[in-house]
Parts: C-alpha cells; structure tokens; sequence
C-alpha cells in the first residue's frame, strides 16, 4: 500500500534534514545498483515483473558489467530506477516525494502495451500499489493543483489529512463518493482535496518558498556591448569551471578578443535536463543554410552553454542557436517552449537572447533559411 505524506516546505524542509526524506536524483539509482550489485529482493523483482515483464528477472539484463564484474550502463527505464529508489527508501523508513515525470505514454511506449489501463497514470504507481510492503512517498503542498483529482490510479493511505479540526490518517479511494468515519475507527475520503486549494495570501510563506527558489541564483547582467571576458567575469559567481587565463588578464584564449552584444538582463536560468538540446540555423557565406542539432555536454552552466555554442560558428558566416531545456531529444514541435536562451555568433561575435528574444530571433532566422530555396539539413547529431 502506498503512504503519501502531505507537507508544507517548513516541514518538507524538516524531514530533509532529519533524513526521513529523500530527494531523488539519478545518481541516487546508480549508488544503489553499485551498493546491491542486483535486485533479488521480492519487492524489487516484483516491481521490475510489473514494468518490464518476466524477462527483466532473467539473467540480470538490466545490467551490464565491466571486465572487472563491476554494475555499468543499467538498462532500466526511468520509471524502474525510480521505484527501486524508492522501495529501498521505503524499506529504510525513508519518504521520497513524488515524481510526475513518467508519462503513460513513454511508458507504453517503451514497455510494448505493457501499460497501466488508467489513462494518463505512470505505470510505476500499479507497481507501488502492488508491493506487499508500505511505500512511502510525499506530497509536497506547493507542487500540487488540489482543485483536481490526485490521480494516482489506485488506493493509498494519505497522512497528515485534514478531519474537521483534527489532523488524521485517510484511505483515498477514487471509487468513494464523499468522506466517511467507519466503524471501524478508518476514515475514508475521494481524492478530490479541493479544501487543500491553495490561496496564496493566506499561505505566503509557501510563495515566498517559491519565489526564492525560482529566483535563486537570478544574476543581473549589463545590456549592452562588452568583451567575453567581461561576460565570463559577470558569470563567474555561478562559473564553477576555472578559467585561469581570462582570470589573469593573460588573454591567451582567441575568442577572449571577441564581443558580445548582450540583450539580457538577467542570467538565464540553469537548465534541468542532464544533456539539452541546441537548435541550430547555419548561415553561410554563399547564401545558403544548414539546419542541425547539437546535444550539450552534461548540466551545462551558461558559460559552458556559450562555449558549446561558440564552437559551432561557421567561418565567414554565422549561426542561430536555440537551447532547449529536453534531455537530448525534443518529442514535439511544442517542446520548443522549453526553450533557455538563444545565441547568434558571427565571426568573433556573439549575441545573447533570452528565451522569449530567443523564439523570436530563432523563428525570424528559419523562414528566412526556407525561403531561401537553398536550405539543407544534418540529421545525425554531432555532439
């Protein structure tokens, strides 16, 4: 059965630092792999049973080994990294929040119709569902839109539950119709939580909570023209790669003599996908186009985002470069909403845009590539 924790940030915040919660992160998966080496337990072979089917209990595929027999390159989906994750902190008697994530869609996708029957619910939660062991999970109050239905896509006993004015313990179950005492001492509620809704005056502690973390990190910039190392020194609070030689004043890297025309005036925030996606429009000297992409190096800063981009600059021409936060590959043409921030670099120049200058700049730059009449593409990436 799962057991879903519903905070506030102060005591989210408190439980992260007694360590009875956990966030999950993706090393947090491999550390685990590294530690138990395989997932014998019943608990895990069962969730690996319900998202990859009997062959994932077969030889151990999901795992490749190094010459020296150590776990490497796991071939899990997402969904089954996570629910190992969170089974064995559920076993530790440690709470994971809830990760929305895993679409259905990708889901049935990648598992061959093996997909939950509850539309738009990730097939992770039948697997929770399933184990014969608590599995603890939280509902962080801020993340959530209480005027809907939870959907979960099963049965779960919800902690923390407001009861007139008593704080209680519920069993959610999306087939009830309204809340109701048993007699068996059990209240039992629907998974509608509309009294959970959220009116920011009467919580603005919650707001201030998100308004910190959204604007953390949030580095003023000059507009204008400057050198590349006056921009790299206006990054550097949020820089962590040494650049000893712009440090120095030695100048000795070449693009350190290039400009930048800078049309921000904040620092764009730091993208969440492990290795994102640059859109790139070429322009070249004789009048003609090339449209490719390139995948960034991993968690990439600004600054590593401008050197990446800067590597790509045509001679004698120049290109449009839109970096889209997606983790490698964009699923629609919609996903260009992700978009971070744009740069156009021409010769030893370089222009910064942010993310909505940059749909602007980058839509501008592809009409004018196709109605050329001599526009190509490169399919493969050439990251």
């Amino acid at each position: 059965m799962m057991r879903v924790r519903l905070l506030s940030e102060p005591e989210y915040r408190q439980m992260l630092g007694e360590g009875t919660c956990r966030e999950y992160r993706e090393i947090h998966f491999y550390t685990l792999l590294r530690e138990k080496g395989d997932f014998s337990d019943e608990a895990s072979r069962r969730l690996l049973r319900i998202l990859h089917g009997d062959a994932a209990l077969e030889g151990k595929w999901y795992s490749r080994t190094t010459p020296e027999g150590k776990p490497c390159l796991p071939a899990l989906s997402q969904e089954a990294q996570y629910g190992l994750v969170v089974v064995e902190n559920s076993r530790n008697g440690i709470y994971t929040p809830i990760d929305n994530r895993f679409s259905s869609f990708e889901t049935q996708r990648r598992m061959e119709g093996r997909a939950s029957s509850h539309c738009g619910i990730p097939l992770v939660w039948d697997a929770f569902a399933a184990m014969d062991m608590d599995i603890l999970l939280v509902f962080r109050k801020k993340d959530f839109n209480f005027s809907w239905d939870i959907q979960l896509g099963n049965d779960f006993i919800l902690e923390n539950y407001h009861y007139g004015s008593s704080v209680l313990e519920a069993v959610v179950e999306e087939t009830r119709i309204r809340e109701e005492m048993g007699a068996d001492g059990v209240l039992r509620v629907d998974n509608f939580f509309f009294d959970e809704k959220y009116v920011w005056y009467q919580e603005p502690k919650e707001l201030l909570e998100v308004l910190s973390d959204m604007n953390l990190g949030m580095l003023p910039l000059v507009r204008g023209e400057l050198t590349l190392g006056e921009l790299y020194r206006l990054c550097d609070d949020n820089d962590d790669v040494e650049r000893e030689d712009w440090k120095a004043g030695t100048g000795e890297t070449p693009w350190l003599k290039g400009r930048v025309l800078n049309h921000m005036d904040y620092l764009p925030k730091e993208p969440e996908s492990r290795r994102i996606v640059y859109m790139v429009v070429e322009k070249h000297s004789d009048g003609s186009y090339l449209l490719r992409n390139r995948t960034s190096g991993k968690y990439p800063e600004y600054i590593e985002m401008l050197d990446q981009v800067m590597e790509l600059a045509v001679p004698g021409g120049e290109i449009l470069a839109l970096a889209v936060d997606v983790n490698e590959i964009m699923q629609c043409a919609s996903d260009v909403n992700k978009a971070v921030c744009a740069f156009r670099v021409a010769d030893e120049a370089v222009e910064t845009f942010g993310w909505q200058e940059g749909l602007l700049v980058f839509e501008k730059a592809l009409r004018e590539a196709l109605a050329s009449g001599k526009c190509g593409v490169r399919t493969e990436d050439d990251d």
